[in-house]
This record gives C-alpha cells, structure tokens and sequence, in this order.
C-alpha cells in the first residue's frame, strides 16, 4: 500500500507519519489490495476548536474507494476518529463484496479514480476529477455512493444504457438523475 500523507496549514513530523501509518497498516486484513491510501490534514483558523483540525482519508482497493472525513480539537484524536470510520467503512465493504462475490461467483464492476489534475480551471472550479466509469446497476451505484460517504454519485447506468446521477434526498430516499434525449 501506497501511503502519501499531506497537510494543509499544517507541518506533519516524521513521529505523526508513523502513527497515521500504524493506524491504517490493519487495514490490511480487511482489504488485501489497498493500492493507495491518502491522508489529508489541515488545521483550520475556525473560532470552534472541535473543527480546528480536520482529516481525510481516501482508500483505493481494487477499484473500490472509501473515504472518511472527521473534525476534531486534537490532531491525534481526529486521526483516530478517520482511522475508526475507515476501518468500519473496510469491514463493511469486505463483508457486503465477499460474500455477494461468492453468492454470484463473479466481480462486480467497479468506478476507478484515475488522477486528480490541477490545470487551467474556469475560476470557481479549484479540482478537477478523472474517472474510468464502470457500468453498474442503480443498486450498486447507491451502494457506491453511501461507501464513499457522498451526497451524489455519477455512474453509468448498465439497465438504460446512459450516464445518470443517483442523489441522497433530504427526506432520506434516493433521487436519479438521467438525461431525456428527446
């Protein structure tokens, strides 16, 4: 695995690089194919000092990508509670993909971040994201969408063969968005 800490705002020491790895390291168990895991830390100027620090952190697995995010006063503790959510994120998908993969004896596809590129942006766009888009059912995209930990999620749907977006509603069900060709 892959590991690339950075930190906004923030020096992070060689001592904290080590225990972000030891953290992530049992992830291992869970999730063999871990090709990357990126771990953002930024310190913010904020007056509550419950978001002073704030950590994310991205996991690629065979395609898959999971993503935990968590604010806390302590840099440590707000380690901790990334590493807690990502674990619980792993175990999950380890669960949830292992025995579906049994029970149909064949991988489902999977959406696959292939960079992030920083270029000439119109003004209010500050990333920009790459995708390889795999099809993949309304259900799986749901799915896909609640690992990450998103609002929305883009995909290719397999069952109407165009791109659509799959949306958490504000009263807890899911919205689809597709496009009308006529």
């Amino acid at each position: 695995m892959e590991l690339v800490v950075r930190g906004r705002q923030v020096e992070i020491p060689d001592p904290l690089r080590d225990y972000v790895k030891k953290k992530l390291d049992r992830l291992d168990g869970y999730l063999a194919d871990i090709t990357e895991a990126r771990v953002e830390i930024v310190r913010n100027d904020s007056k509550s000092p419950q978001d002073r620090y704030v950590v994310q952190i991205t996991l690629s697995a065979n395609g898959a990508l999971l993503r935990a995010e968590e604010h806390e006063a302590d840099i440590r503790a707000a380690i901790d509670a990334a590493a807690h959510d990502i674990d619980r994120q792993a175990k999950r998908y380890k669960d949830k993909h292992y025995t579906k993969r049994r029970r149909l004896g064949r991988r489902e596809a999977e959406n696959h971040v292939d960079e992030t590129v920083e270029e000439d942006l119109p003004a209010k766009v500050s990333k920009l994201k790459r995708f390889n888009i795999q099809p993949m059912t309304v259900d799986q995209a749901t799915e896909k969408m609640e690992l990450v930990g998103h609002d929305f999620f883009f995909f290719f749907n397999s069952e109407a063969s165009r791109f659509a977006v799959v949306y958490k509603r504000d009263d807890g069900d899911y919205g689809l968005i597709e496009p009308d060709h006529s």
